[in-house]
């Protein structure tokens, strides 16, 4: 996902479920990666199980994920 995506929903995972049919994601915490396009750091084990994450550092400023929600399609 990039800044661009912003407000729209983008593909973000694929899923083989053999048969079931999942009606529900729920982030449990720390199973996301986000990379700051800036300077490519990486954030590891990115928590946004309530939605939102947010990092702050002087320099590169603010990285974040905010109001995140999900759908099956």
């Amino acid at each position: 996902m990039q800044a661009r995506d912003s407000g729209e929903f983008v593909p973000m995972i694929a899923l083989d479920c053999e048969g079931i049919e999942p009606y529900a994601f729920h982030v449990m915490g720390g199973e996301f990666i986000v990379t700051r396009q800036s300077d490519a750091k990486i954030f590891d084990e990115v928590d946004i199980s309530q939605g939102n994450w947010n990092e702050f550092e002087l320099g590169a400023g603010n990285t974040s994920v905010a109001n995140l929600e999900s759908k099956f399609v």
